[in-house]
């Protein structure tokens, strides 16, 4: 089987973008959450950062809402709300191996 690579595009907090190769094959696949989800888990990481965790919570809907409508194609969407990161791996790997 050939070798898979995972590049990191982009990530602020709120989605993350990855390129998903294999061989010839590659998957974009967009990780979203529930704004909710998302400030709380900002708030574990930038709670004893008050400036830093405002500049978060004051961009986390714009830059969801940025790569919400830009349309890349044939995207697999995954909320991570819930999911454990094997879940979403998991899923990853079925839609590459489609």
């Amino acid at each position: 089987m050939g070798r898979t690579i995972v590049e990191q595009l982009r990530t602020q907090h709120v989605a993350v973008q990855f390129m998903v190769c294999r061989e010839d094959q590659r998957a974009l696949v967009r990780l979203v959450l529930d704004t909710d989800v998302a400030l709380a888990r900002l708030r574990l990481r930038h709670g004893e950062n008050a400036k830093e965790l405002e500049w978060h919570e004051r961009r986390h809907p714009e830059l969801a809402g940025i790569l919400e409508r830009v349309e890349f194609g044939d995207e697999l969407v995954l909320d991570s709300s819930s999911l454990a990161v094997t879940d979403i791996a998991a899923q990853i790997a079925d839609r590459i191996a489609s």
